[in-house]
C-alpha cells in the first residue's frame, strides 16, 4: 500500500495511488480501530482526512462493499446522498470511485470522496472526508488523484506493475 511511489514493489499485489501528502498540510495519525490502515488529518481542519486501507480476504462485490461504507452514513445522517463518481476498471481491476454527502439533523454537512478498487488478495480503499463540504476546484483536484490509483500484481504479467518504481 502506498501513497506514493515507493523504491521497489512488494511481491505480489501493491496499491498506488501517486500522491504523498505533505507534510506542511497533513499529519500522520493513528486509528486504534483500523491498525493498519494510513490516515491523515489536515493542518488547518482536523476533521479533515485522507485514508488509505486494504482489506485482505474481504469478500464480495465492489458493489456490497460500497453498502457496507454508505451505511453509517445513511443511518445517522439526516440527509444523505450518494453518487457514482465512476465505476469502470484499472489495470484489469474493477474499480468504483464514488461521492456521499451527508447533513446532520443540526445542519452540518460532511462530503466524502471513496474509492475501492478490488483486487484478487483484497479490496483496496482511499478515503477523503471533507467536513462542511469541498471547494469544487478541491473536489475535482481529489478526484483527479483518486483516478490516478491502481492495482498491480508482481505476480501477473497481465497486471504486472510498472517499471521504474
Amino acid at each position: 500500500m502506498s501513497a506514493s511511489g515507493a523504491l521497489a514493489w512488494d511481491e505480489g499485489e501493491n496499491f498506488a495511488l501517486p500522491y504523498e501528502p505533505p507534510a506542511a498540510e497533513w499529519e500522520p495519525i493513528r486509528d486504534p480501530n483500523r491498525p493498519d490502515a494510513r490516515v491523515w488529518k489536515s493542518r488547518q481542519n482536523e476533521k479533515a482526512h485522507f485514508r488509505i486501507e486494504v482489506l485482505r480476504g474481504a469478500g464480495g462485490a465492489l458493489a456490497e462493499i460500497r453498502r457496507t461504507l454508505d451505511g453509517p452514513g445513511k443511518a445517522s445522517c439526516a440527509g444523505f446522498d450518494t453518487t457514482t463518481v465512476r465505476e469502470s476498471s484499472v489495470n484489469g481491476y474493477p474499480r468504483i470511485l464514488w461521492r456521499t454527502d451527508c447533513t446532520r439533523a443540526d445542519g452540518a454537512k460532511t462530503t466524502l470522496l471513496h474509492l475501492a478498487i478490488r483486487g484478487r488478495d483484497a479490496v483496496y480503499l482511499s478515503m477523503r472526508i471533507w467536513p462542511g463540504g469541498p471547494a469544487s476546484e478541491e473536489f475535482e483536484t481529489w478526484r483527479e488523484r483518486f483516478e490516478r490509483a491502481f492495482v498491480c500484481d508482481t505476480r501477473s504479467p497481465a497486471q504486472g506493475c510498472p517499471a521504474g518504481r
